[in-house]
């Protein structure tokens, strides 16, 4: 709403976390964290959508934290809509728990790979198990209940919200990736991040998800 960031704390520990698991500790200061993304907020021209990054240095100066803003280019209304695209691939997170920055530069390497349809490309695990996206958390509908991998992938802030709604929707949940080879069963999927929110997935490599459109599951956490 203009002055005000989604589960910001949370991204403050993680940030921490992937410092800690790669073994150079840090603690943050949320007073000048804070006071510095409302300085840069406030520069910012009204109106306009905005990603903000905060890069925690843990090599050439550790503990210096970079804030940098773009314009955020997020899927357009009509993805939500209809829905969007998605391939699977061969590529984990070498610290699945870690959001290590040599990860997007790699995860963006193979996204280049891939036809401008394509909105995501789900990462497959060495037990052949969907994980996650390049840059999102993947769900699945499955025999109607809610498939979503725990082990193995980075804990999003927005995947968090949403299983905290699906228990509160009383929605049945498996916290288990699916099986590359039981894609033609899902009944229905989605990815989430903090850019894109809900967003549904109704195509998967050359695999039309369910009916082809967004499912009542996806729509009911979307509303």
């Amino acid at each position: 709403e203009g002055d005000r960031f989604l589960r910001l704390e949370a991204h403050f520990h993680r940030l921490e976390r992937t410092a800690k698991l790669i073994g150079s500790p840090v603690s943050l200061n949320r007073g000048v964290l804070r006071d510095a993304l409302r300085q840069v907020v406030g520069r910012l021209p009204p109106g306009e959508d905005v990603r903000l990054r905060l890069t925690l240095d843990l090599e050439e100066c550790p503990g210096t934290v970079y804030l940098m803003a773009e314009r955020l280019q997020a899927p357009p209304f009509a993805a939500y809509q209809r829905g969007v695209e998605a391939v699977t691939c061969q590529v984990q997170r070498h610290f699945p728990q870690a959001k290590r920055t040599k990860f997007i530069q790699k995860s963006e390497r193979v996204r280049m790979q891939f036809p401008p349809s394509v909105n995501e490309a789900i990462m497959v695990g060495a037990d052949d198990h969907l994980l996650e996206g390049l840059s999102s958390n993947f769900f699945a509908v499955k025999w109607g209940e809610i498939w979503t991998a725990d082990e193995g992938v980075l804990a999003g802030t927005t995947r968090a919200l949403v299983l905290e709604l699906i228990a509160r929707l009383e929605l049945p949940l498996r916290l288990q990736g699916v099986a590359l080879s039981v894609i033609p069963d899902i009944e229905e999927a989605f990815i989430t991040s903090a850019s894109r929110g809900v967003l549904p997935v109704v195509q998967i490599d050359q695999v039309v998800i369910g009916s082809g459109t967004p499912g009542e599951i996806t729509r009911r956490l979307m509303a």
